[in-house]
C-alpha cells in the first residue's frame, strides 16, 4: 500500500481556521480535525480485471494485451509518484515496467528501466548481473522484435565476461545458472497452474498476482526458448572465474 507523507503544517494551520471560526468546538473538535486531515483513509489496494482464466493467459499475446495495457497504465502512473516507494514496493512496479517493455518491443525503457532496478540493488555481484540479460535481449531483436538465440548467447557472454573475476561473482554466477535450469517448460506450467488455483474463481487480480502473471508469460514467451544459450553463456562465465 503506498504510503502517505504527512505535511502538518497546512494541516494544523486549516485546523486552527476551523477553529476560529467555531470556538465553542474546543480543543477536542480541533484535535478531531487534525487527525482527521492528518490521517486519511489508505488508498484501496490495485486490482486488475482478468480478462480470462490465467492458464489461458500465459503464453497468449493477443488475451494478454488488454491486461498488460491495464498493467501499464497503472505502473506508469505508480512510478510517477516513485517518492512514495521504496525498497520492495519499488522494485515490483520497475520490475513490471521492464517486463512489459519487452513485451511491447519498447528496448529503450526495458533497459532504462533495468538500470533504475541495478541502482537499488546493494550486494555488488547482484548489482553488475542486474539487467544483463535484458541489454542482451534488446540487442538480440530483428526488426520484427524476433530474437536470434545464439545472438543473444553472443551479446550475453560478452556481458558476463566484462564482469568481474572473483569467487563472490562466480558464486552468483552458479545462483543464477541453477534458477535458469529450473526454468523450465513443466516448472512454467506447474507455477501457472499454481497461480490459477490461488485465483480461483475471482474475476481481478491483485498487484502481487499481475506481477506474477506477468513475469510467467514472460518467461514463457521470451525467456524459455532461450534457455539452452542462457545456460550455455553462464557455464562459460563460471569457469572463467576462481572457484569458492
Amino acid at each position: 500500500m503506498p504510503r502517505t507523507h504527512l505535511h502538518f503544517g497546512p494541516i494544523q494551520s486549516k485546523a486552527r481556521r476551523i477553529l476560529r471560526r467555531r470556538p465553542s468546538l474546543g480543543l477536542p473538535v480541533f484535535l478531531g480535525a487534525f487527525l482527521q486531515l492528518a490521517c486519511p483513509a489508505p488508498a484501496a489496494e490495485a486490482t486488475f480485471n482478468l480478462p480470462a482464466p490465467v492458464e489461458a493467459l500465459v503464453g497468449d499475446e493477443a488475451r494478454m494485451q488488454p491486461l498488460e495495457q491495464e498493467m501499464r497504465t497503472f505502473v506508469e502512473q505508480e512510478l510517477s509518484r516513485q517518492p512514495e516507494y521504496t525498497g520492495a514496493a519499488l522494485k515490483l512496479r520497475l520490475g513490471m515496467r521492464v517486463h512489459l517493455a519487452i513485451r511491447a518491443r519498447n528496448g529503450a525503457r526495458a533497459v532504462e528501466t533495468a538500470a533504475r532496478i541495478r541502482a537499488l540493488q546493494t550486494d555488488p555481484a547482484q548489482q553488475a548481473y542486474t539487467g544483463l540479460s535484458t541489454q542482451a535481449l534488446v540487442a538480440t531483436w530483428d526488426i520484427t522484435g524476433k530474437a536470434d538465440a545464439e545472438k543473444f548467447r553472443r551479446n550475453f557472454a560478452a556481458l558476463l565476461a566484462a564482469l568481474p573475476k572473483t569467487p563472490e561473482m562466480r558464486a552468483m554466477l552458479v545462483d543464477q545458472r541453477k534458477k535458469t535450469e529450473a526454468m523450465t517448460a513443466e516448472s512454467l506450467q506447474a507455477a501457472t497452474t499454481a497461480l490459477a488455483h490461488e485465483v480461483g474463481a475471482a474475476k481481478s487480480l491483485t498487484l502481487e498476482q499481475a506481477d506474477n502473471l506477468l513475469r510467467l508469460h514472460h518467461r514463457t514467451l521470451d525467456m524459455l526458448p532461450l534457455r539452452s544459450v542462457l545456460l550455455a553463456a553462464l557455464d562459460e562465465a563460471i569457469a572463467a572465474r576462481p572457484g569458492s
